[in-house]
């Protein structure tokens, strides 16, 4: 593409980057006039990913010109909700009760759920192509999974057929994937996707083949397995390099998508909203803000990394035109010194 710039990585810390304290002056009000009730499903076999010290973050801060920027959209094209937190714990409220969870914006999105949680151990992972505000499982589940790392997803179909195997969030080896966007470029995908993760492909999504192309990735580094099994950094940046080939592409389309091993959750924006809130156990994704509290908007063609352990914490992987946000120095201070503790 002809706006397109080489990269150069560098290592950096949030505190380098001058980022906006979350909460100050951002905050979204979110109107209590949409309905909260709901319903869910059957579990995927989940599989044992020990625990470790995560990597630093690397950061490709190049900028962006106006010539390389997606087109924005406000049409309803499914909806990511992701949560990071220092226990193991339901996430009910943004998932089903909440003004706008998952469940009240479900009839806009009726085309399948799916909610994956990560104990420490193991993904349990519960999906549906049906309305999530409709299936009698859906609240069981919203109410009763329990996580440190919990990806849910509504589908609103553009690509493939309403069925089990097009619902997300998706699963190859350590990783889930949930996505948001129709990405028109399918061709220069399996291009660039190997043979083996091509033939693990079981529906006719878009958003499957852009997995396969990211898993593709993430083998080429030694994390299939997880990023802690890759050296470090090298997850951060491979995912930032196929996220600089791809959405350089003229004609690309939208990809927003939550992308999980268990240890680190990463959130991209490029072509729809996304939205962060940070607390001092907890820190949340979504699509649209579920309820009123301090929700800052994730700026666009951004990639956050977000850690657990006692402090979850905020790091920008990918930084071009904008600023990003981060939790406030006193929290991310009081994380560090309880993890020197």
């Amino acid at each position: 593409m002809s706006g397109a710039r080489r990269r150069k990585h560098h290592q950096a810390s949030p505190d380098d980057l001058g980022f906006p304290v979350l909460g100050q002056s951002q905050k979204i009000l979110v109107r209590r006039d949409l309905p909260s009730s709901v319903h869910g499903t059957a579990a995927d076999p989940s599989r044992s990913s020990p625990r470790r010290a995560r990597p630093s973050v690397t950061v490709s801060p190049a900028q962006a010109g106006p010539s390389s920027r997606p087109p924005l959209s406000s049409a309803p094209m499914c909806r990511l909700f992701g949560v990071v937190s220092r226990h193991v714990e339901p996430h009910p409220e943004p998932l089903a009760t909440a003004p706008k969870s998952l469940a009240a914006l479900s009839p806009e999105h009726p085309h399948g759920w799916g909610i994956a949680a990560h104990d420490g151990k193991s993904w349990a992972i519960h999906k549906s192509p049906t309305c999530a505000h409709a299936d009698p499982m859906f609240r069981t589940m919203a109410s009763n999974a329990r996580g440190r790392v919990v990806l849910a997803h509504v589908r609103k179909a553009t690509v493939g057929k309403t069925n089990l195997a097009n619902t997300h969030p998706f699963r190859r080896d350590a990783w889930v994937f949930a996505h948001n966007g129709t990405i028109s470029d399918v061709a220069w995908l399996d291009r660039r996707t190997s043979q083996s993760r091509r033939r693990e492909i079981t529906g006719d999504t878009d958003s499957e083949r852009f997995f396969a192309f990211l898993m593709t990735t993430l083998d080429e580094v030694g994390a299939t397995h997880g990023s802690r099994h890759a050296q470090s950094g090298a997850t951060q940046r491979a995912i930032a390099r196929a996220l600089d080939a791809a959405t350089d592409r003229p004609r690309f389309g939208a990809v927003n998508f939550l992308l999980s091993d268990g240890d680190v959750l990463y959130a991209h924006r490029f072509g729809r909203s996304l939205y962060l809130s940070s607390e001092a156990d907890v820190v949340r994704i979504a699509s649209e803000a579920p309820h009123e509290g301090a929700w800052q908007e994730i700026p666009e063609r951004s990639l956050l990394c977000i850690e657990g352990g006692v402090a979850p914490r905020v790091s920008p992987v990918q930084a071009r035109g904008t600023s990003l946000v981060s939790p406030s120095p006193s929290r991310r201070g009081r994380g560090a010194d309880a993890q020197r503790a």
